[in-house]
């Protein structure tokens, strides 16, 4: 409670000195308006809040970019579904089907076909999975990554800025 006496601000729970040197109690609080007037004490409202600038368009497209970024990493740590694996779209299953890819395509060129290649799922389910399979699951997770992407890109770039970044429509356009 801002209560001042002579100017000065008196703080609840301590106790104050008034211009004949007596010392009031902490418990001054407990008093009554009454005996806060008698004493000297005024009551004076806290100051409002200065008004805050309206943001700038940069302010604003940054919020934005943020709020766009934040989305688009969500969408693409929830995965999707290819082929009926569950796959994740985080930067480390992008680097695994990657490394995967490439060696499929080696056992591709030494005529290999069986399934000799593991990939755990975003369950933990781990397939078994031909050169071709491979090969499947990285194409279309890099294709669905890439529109996930190619969305946010939009969204980032769009004027004017959508009401809400989480509206599938935004994000399904390329998927």
């Amino acid at each position: 409670m801002p209560y001042f006496y002579n100017d000065k601000q008196i703080r609840e729970g301590r106790s104050w000195k008034n211009a004949d040197g007596i010392t009031h109690p902490s418990t001054w609080a407990r008093w009554s308006d009454a005996e806060k007037k008698a004493a000297g004490l005024v009551w004076r409202d806290p100051p409002a809040p200065a008004p805050q600038p309206e943001p700038t368009l940069e302010e604003i497209r940054e919020r934005w970019t943020a709020q766009v970024v934040e989305e688009r990493t969500r969408r693409l740590d929830a995965g999707t579904t290819i082929d009926g694996i569950p796959v994740s779209g985080s930067i480390q299953v992008q680097a695994d089907l990657t490394a995967l890819d490439r060696l499929a395509e080696k056992a591709t060129a030494n005529v290999i076909s069986e399934a000799v290649f593991e990939f755990r799922d975003q369950n933990d389910v781990v397939h078994k999975l031909t050169p071709e399979q491979v090969s499947s699951l990285f194409d279309k997770g890099s294709q669905w990554v890439m529109a996930i992407r190619k969305a946010s890109w939009d969204l980032i770039d769009a004027d004017p800025i959508p009401d809400d970044v989480t509206d599938d429509n935004h994000w399904n356009k390329y998927v």
